[in-house]
């Protein structure tokens, strides 16, 4: 096989549902936009993150594990004076090695976006030390490289469920958003 092959194989099978997400959280060009993004993801990442913290990792490297975030966006919507959104999302289903390789593609993957998110959080003023520490760590010392090399080498792959985990993992950050905006037109 390849190098790389596999993650070729979830960018192009996750494309249309990351091209999705990215338009629908959109540029972060004021507050209210970068308030919105924060709830939104703080809603798509805590739910993702327990989802993967439900699952066996026992035979999967250490280096595959995404880094929680969700406890860092807290802080950043702490830092501005607002709460996270309870919002209704389907449960996600992460019950093989290779769903959770799926899932973590993703996570694990966020952390190249959010390089050109740090950049328009710092043009708002927001950094590590007010209201961007989510973002700040999501982009120090990443691990996309070794998480590719264990994802490229984990024995018994099912390259179908790691997709469809992915796809679900995209699918969820999108309800996550849809949701938050539905509560905003409700309370508007």
């Amino acid at each position: 096989m390849a190098v790389g092959a596999r993650r070729f194989a979830l960018r192009d099978g996750t494309r249309t549902g990351h091209e999705t997400l990215d338009h629908m959280v959109g540029t972060l060009t004021d507050a209210g936009a970068y308030a919105r993004y924060l709830r939104g993801m703080e809603a798509f990442r805590s739910h993702a993150e327990q989802a993967l913290a439900r699952g066996d990792w026992s035979d999967l490297p250490v280096a595959v594990r995404p880094r929680p975030i969700a406890p860092a966006l807290r802080d950043d919507l702490s830092a501005l004076g607002l709460s996270p959104v309870a919002v209704a999302i389907a449960p996600l289903r992460l019950d093989s090695r290779s769903a959770l390789l799926g899932g973590a593609y993703v996570l694990e993957g966020s952390a190249m976006g959010a390089r050109l998110l740090r950049q328009q959080a710092l043009a708002l003023g927001f950094d590590r030390e007010h209201g961007a520490r989510h973002l700040a760590e999501q982009t120090d010392g990443s691990s996309w490289r070794a998480f590719v090399e264990a994802l490229d080498t984990a024995p018994d792959y099912d390259g179908q469920q790691a997709l469809a985990a992915a796809q679900a993992m995209f699918d969820t950050a999108r309800a996550a958003f849809r949701a938050l905006d539905t509560l905003a037109g409700a309370d508007g």
